[in-house]
């Protein structure tokens, strides 16, 4: 009875963990991500992509501290920041997601779409698909 009791605890401690973190849906995945980065919080949007797709997270944040990154480099960036966004439709293919994006500023809106990949029933951004 103890070691039902026990593995009780630990399974809902890990469905807890995972609601908590919500990053079950792709589209929890993008969001959590694309708020990360606004803040400039790379550590944390790290959590969110695939190994693969770190560097790109590094060259965004190189950008940011970069005194020779262009004009335009950094109003790119200062435009992402200042934006709200929406989640449009996603498209799951197997272990892959594509999801729209709908970044508004100042009454102009850009549409982007952005892959996840599923991996241990864990979405993670994918910039290589």
């Amino acid at each position: 009875m103890k070691k039902v009791i026990i593995c009780g605890v630990v399974l809902t401690a890990v469905l807890a963990f995972k609601v908590k973190n919500n990053l079950t849906t792709p589209e929890a995945t993008v969001k959590a991500f694309v708020s990360a980065m606004q803040k400039e919080m790379y550590s944390e949007a790290k959590k969110h992509a695939t190994a693969s797709s770190v560097a790109a997270i590094d060259m965004v944040a190189g950008i940011q501290k970069s005194t020779t990154a262009t004009k335009a480099q950094k109003t790119k960036l200062a435009n992402f920041k200042a934006s709200t966004f929406a989640l449009g439709k996603t498209i799951i293919k197997g272990n892959n997601a594509v999801t729209t994006i709908i970044f508004t500023n100042n009454s102009k809106s850009d549409t982007s779409k952005i892959s996840s990949t599923n991996t241990n029933d864990n979405w993670k951004i994918n910039f290589s698909k």
